[in-house]
C-alpha cells in the first residue's frame, strides 16, 4: 500500500518532448490530476518520479492547469511504455516523446493500469 496520498507522475509536452510534472492526490474516489509544473529530467531522476506506479480512477480537476509549456489539459497514456503526454484534445495522432510510439487516439478513459509515479 502506498505511504503517500500525495504523488508526481513526470509527462511530456507533446510539442515540445519537454519534461513536466503533474501533482496527483490520492482521494475517496480514486487519483486527482491538480497541478502541473516545469520539471528538469535530471531532478525526476534524482527524485525517482518513475520508480512507482499509480493505478485506477483519475481525474483531471477543474483547477489543473495543463501542460505548462503548451497548455494542454489532457493526456495520453502511452500503451507501451506507460508514460504520459499531454494532449490538447484536439489532434488524433500521438507520437510519444520517451519511447516514440506512434498512433491515433480515438477513445477516452477515467481507469487506468500502471502510469509511473513517485512520492512527493
Amino acid at each position: 500500500m502506498r505511504k503517500n496520498n500525495v504523488v508526481i507522475v513526470p509527462a511530456k509536452c507533446q510539442h515540445s518532448g519537454k519534461m513536466f510534472g503533474i501533482r496527483a492526490e490520492r482521494r475517496n474516489d480514486g487519483w486527482h490530476l491538480n497541478w502541473a509544473f516545469e520539471l528538469p529530467e535530471d531532478e525526476a531522476a534524482r527524485e525517482k518520479f518513475d520508480e512507482d506506479s499509480i493505478s485506477g480512477r483519475i481525474t483531471i480537476d477543474s483547477e489543473y492547469p495543463g501542460c505548462p509549456y503548451c497548455g494542454g489539459k489532457g493526456f495520453v497514456h502511452c500503451g507501451k511504455c506507460g508514460k504520459l503526454s499531454c494532449w490538447d484534445e484536439e489532434d488524433t495522432r500521438f507520437t510519444c516523446h520517451y519511447c516514440g510510439n506512434t498512433g491515433l487516439i480515438n477513445c477516452g478513459a477515467e481507469e487506468f493500469g500502471e502510469i509511473k509515479a513517485g512520492d512527493y
